[in-house]
């Protein structure tokens, strides 16, 4: 699938704009909580983009444990 750089540009102006326009719906304190929103999302995508790229795609704690990341410890408290 060969999708040209400028439909990609074209695509990303107007999600931009549609972001504009729905942001505009909200009070500030609501715009804050969602810009917030936004970034984590952001970064979450990046983590999992970055994590299939280099092959460290199972980094649920199920897969950290079955690999044995995570050690448990026992602690006596008295």
């Amino acid at each position: 699938m060969n999708i040209s750089r400028e439909f990609i540009e074209k695509m990303m102006e107007a999600k931009k704009l549609e972001k504009e326009a729905l942001m505009m719906l909200f009070s500030d304190k609501v715009k804050v909580h969602l810009d917030v929103v936004g970034k984590e999302l952001k970064s979450m995508l990046m983590e999992c983009l970055l994590d299939s790229s280099t092959g460290h795609a199972e980094t649920t704690p199920e897969a950290k444990r079955s690999q044995g990341k995570d050690k448990v410890k026992k602690v006596d408290i008295e």
